[in-house]
């Protein structure tokens, strides 16, 4: 499912709560959330370095100690918890990430395994981020086989972006 733009004043919870309740019912196992966060709003200990992070819930936490292929086997990095002054009192960093928070605060409720991928990037073209996201998650769950040869831009974006498989290699 993809969720580019903002649900309706008021109706963050509902939706979520509804996607919750859909994906209870049909008993899925794991649940990965592809979003991003706002690069102006890191630490000042995220500014160098793998510009990279994910949370999951204590679930996944323990589906996750299971196997060999983990984030933290693939040395991703977890997302930080910031100290005061700081510190959001719900316990998380996750500003930009718009309804990933919430979305993972609901499916931990219900005890399903959630895991969120959160690349810093900035307002504005995130076609990179993009690739080097879904890059990544290839390289943890492997969805796309390597016969595949690579993730490459969809061809719908050569109309819309005109010169940009040229600019920016695939990953």
């Amino acid at each position: 499912m993809q969720q580019r733009s903002s649900c309706m004043p008021g109706k963050r919870a509902d939706f979520c709560n509804a996607l919750r309740d859909w994906i209870s019912a049909r008993m899925f196992k794991q649940v990965v959330v592809l979003s991003s966060l706002d690069s102006q709003a890191r630490m000042d200990t995220q500014l160098h370095g793998d510009q990279f992070r994910y949370i999951c819930n204590s679930t996944a936490e323990t589906d996750l100690a299971s196997g060999a292929s983990t984030p933290a086997a693939l040395q991703w990095l977890p997302l930080e918890v910031p100290t005061a002054p700081f510190a959001d009192p719900n316990g998380s960093n996750m500003i930009g990430s718009g309804l990933a928070k919430r979305l993972l605060a609901a499916l931990s409720e219900c005890g399903i395994a959630t895991t969120v991928v959160l690349p810093f990037s900035q307002a504005g073209m995130q076609c990179r981020e993009a690739l080097v996201t879904v890059h990544r998650l290839n390289q943890w769950l492997q969805v796309i086989p390597a016969k595949a040869g690579g993730i490459r831009w969809p061809k719908t974006w050569d109309a819309i972006l005109p010169g940009l498989s040229d600019a920016i290699p695939a990953v």
